[in-house]
């Protein structure tokens, strides 16, 4: 299914629909197409207009697949759709390479804010998922948000941030609201050293649960847990005391 205009009385449809995410890893460029999925591209652009869409980060990375966004911010946190989920759409294109598709739960009419940009041809997805556009142009920037390592369960280590989204080709002076993501704090001096201790203390705290299956280690886990995200000297002493009262008794 291609994106081309088709003649109406001698003449051309208007031009489809273009929306600009500026993002950390540069501009993606995406061409709609409100006649495949109206519904879907109302709703869309909807998002975009209201200003939504400036600081939620890419949030699911699978290479080779897709990568995934529009509702969740940098700290892991869900932000709340602003209208209802718009209904599903089987629309006739096809995931093909760069096809941008309308993300959802399980149930069919459950798409709200989220969306999705393909990474290669996913067929299987046709008919199951709403296509409503294809990625213009910034291929680059689709693979460097790719490329980012991530975590197990696909969230990356260093998140990409749409900066900001509007209506039209990239343009430095278009008055979009713009995000500025948080400054990077340094590590604190030792931090590798702390997290490699923080993971040896959750494997004595296992196997103090193995020999007491009743003790109740969710604190414990926890200050683990803390140490390990901040790398702080302090936090992991603080676990490591814990972890040495609940050994006593």
């Amino acid at each position: 299914m291609t994106f081309k205009p088709k003649p109406v009385l001698g003449s051309l449809v208007p031009e489809l629909p273009i929306v600009t995410l500026e993002t950390t890893a540069g501009d993606l460029v995406l061409e709609l197409d409100p006649a495949a999925a109206p519904l879907t591209v109302e709703n869309f652009l909807f998002y975009v207009k209201s200003g939504y869409y400036a600081g939620v980060v890419w949030h699911r990375i699978i290479p080779r697949f897709c990568a995934q966004t529009g509702g969740y911010t940098h700290d892991g946190k869900r932000k709340a759709p602003v209208r209802p989920p718009v209904r599903f759409e089987r629309s006739p294109l096809k995931h093909t390479d760069g096809a941008l598709g309308q993300a959802r739960a399980q149930e069919y009419n459950s798409g709200t804010s989220e969306f999705y940009l393909t990474d290669g041809p996913q067929r299987e997805l046709d008919g199951e998922y709403c296509v409503f556009g294809r990625l213009l142009d910034g291929k680059d920037a689709l693979q460097r948000i790719l490329k980012s390592p991530t975590k197990a369960n696909d969230w990356p280590e260093e998140p990409t941030f749409i900066l900001r989204a509007y209506e039209g080709k990239p343009d430095a002076a278009n008055p979009a609201p713009r995000y500025q993501p948080p400054p990077k704090i340094a590590p604190p001096a030792g931090a590798d050293e702390v997290r490699a201790a923080a993971r040896k203390l959750r494997g004595k705290a296992a196997l103090l649960r193995s020999r007491k299956p009743l003790i109740s280690l969710s604190e414990v886990e926890s200050a683990i847990a803390q140490a390990d995200k901040t790398g702080k000297r302090e936090d992991l002493e603080r676990a490591e005391r814990m972890l040495a009262e609940k050994e006593k008794k």
